[in-house]
């Protein structure tokens, strides 16, 4: 038996009776272990056609893969990327509050785990997509309150809950002031447990919709590069309650296309195989199951070579200690693309 598991994703859009059978000849070819079967986002509220559909489509995909003896997993977006909202989903989401940065810019579809009809949707969905037939469910790296628009959630609801517990009236530009600059101070205490109450609030809501189905079922998240930091509560926090009474999940941030996009200056590949050694180093004895990701986005070998991918996996499967997520299949083109 291999001491290293190989996951690989497909999008669940791009599973259908033509293609089915020939991601499983692929799978089976590069001796994957488990897929996960990836969502596009959701917005629909329950009983709507096209969540009706989604879910459907998602039944047949995880009997199929589960039939011929893979472990299946889900992979679903929660928060959002901050990118447009989608125009079939003006109507059911509009409203809801955005995720809004310390200067006041606002995350386009990036939604704040406080507005609780938001929440309340989410939590639907996630019982939609346990009620389907999964058995592991793993949230997207977009459950964070960092990135987009900038650092933390400083919405009208976020403020409120602030002011009241610091006791003080104030607004974002002096909180900028008194929370990122200076030494430590109550200010940034209370920003940071504020931020991390936040997101092990929505992490126990989503917990409770999974479990609202079968305590078994196994859940967990892709971390992002300021999970480990200045979201208030740390990864394997989140993954801990998350996984309930089942065996906790992450996957790790770092991927090869960092080095292809320029994420950050001067960033070099071992740079940053070697910070995904330091997370499993500080997961080391948790108990908790751990995978790289050997992500090669936006996915054609002409912004991201191959060549990247397998150094970087072959590093992470000789330094030990995890798993793999590997991206082995285009997401929008055919199983044999590449």
């Amino acid at each position: 038996m291999s001491l290293y598991r190989l996951s690989v994703p497909v999008m669940n859009s791009n599973l259908t009776d033509e293609t089915r059978e020939q991601h499983l000849i692929e799978l089976r070819r590069a001796m994957t272990d488990r897929v996960f079967i990836a969502l596009d986002r959701c917005l629909a509220t329950e009983g709507d056609p096209e969540r009706l559909a989604l879910m459907s489509r998602l039944s047949d995909n995880i009997a199929y893969f589960a039939k011929h003896g893979l472990d299946v997993g889900v992979w679903t977006p929660t928060l959002g990327f901050g990118v447009p909202l989608a125009r079939k989903d003006v109507a059911n989401v509009d409203s809801f509050t955005r995720i809004t940065s310390i200067k006041g810019a606002v995350g386009k579809d990036a939604f704040c785990p406080m507005d609780e009809r938001f929440t309340a949707l989410i939590g639907g969905l996630v019982t939609d997509i346990a009620r389907a037939g999964a058995r592991l469910i793993m949230l997207d790296d977009e459950l964070c309150l960092s990135v987009r628009p900038g650092l933390g959630c400083a919405c009208d609801l976020h403020m409120a809950e602030y002011r009241r517990r610091i006791d003080e009236s104030i607004d974002r530009a002096d909180l900028t002031r008194k929370v990122f600059s200076g030494g430590p101070s109550r200010y940034r205490d209370a920003w940071l447990d504020l931020m991390g109450d936040t997101l092990k609030g929505f992490c126990r809501k989503v917990r409770a919709a999974v479990d609202s189905v079968d305590p078994a079922i196994r859940l967990g998240f892709c971390a992002g590069y300021t999970s480990w930091d200045v979201e208030g509560a740390d990864a394997l926090e989140l993954t801990r309650i998350l996984a309930g009474k089942t065996r906790g999940f992450l996957r790790f941030t770092g991927a090869p296309y960092w080095i292809s996009l320029r994420r950050f200056r001067g960033q070099t590949l071992q740079t940053v195989i070697e910070s995904v050694r330091m997370q499993e180093a500080w997961c080391a004895g948790s108990g908790v199951e751990v995978f790289h990701e050997a992500d090669s986005y936006p996915r054609p070998r002409y912004h991201v070579p191959a060549a990247l991918v397998e150094c970087y996996d072959l590093c992470l499967r000789a330094s030990g200690g995890m798993d793999g997520l590997k991206y082995l299949m285009d997401y929008t083109s055919s199983p044999l693309n590449e």
